[in-house]
């Protein structure tokens, strides 16, 4: 994967291998994400417990693939958004799960 640009990078709260962020950080993430011709496929909400994440709650968005990869990205994109549009608890961190192209199919 192409990296995650340094200010996002930095800006994320990690769990082990997994990588959190405030909303508005996950909003520039996903933007990043979209741009670059990732699929957002999933957003967790979380706040630290500690060493491990507590989750609040999960996406149930699921979009049909159509051969259009694009189209497949953009629409993941704009489902992930309107997931932060909801409300959250105070200290509300983001998880994102994300594929390429080359993923798609695994």
């Amino acid at each position: 994967m192409k990296s995650l640009p340094s200010d996002l990078e930095t800006a994320a709260q990690r769990f082990g291998s997994e990588l959190a962020w405030r909303p508005s950080d996950a909003r520039r993430v996903i933007e990043f994400l979209r741009d670059a011709g990732y699929a957002v496929l999933g957003v967790e909400i979380w706040t630290s417990e500690g060493a491990s994440p507590k989750v609040w709650g999960w996406s149930v968005f699921e979009v049909h693939y159509d051969g259009d990869w694009h189209q497949f990205v953009q629409e993941n994109a704009a489902r992930a958004l309107s997931e932060l549009e909801k409300p959250l608890p105070t200290q509300g961190l983001v998880n994102l799960t994300w594929i390429d192209e080359t993923e798609r199919g695994k």
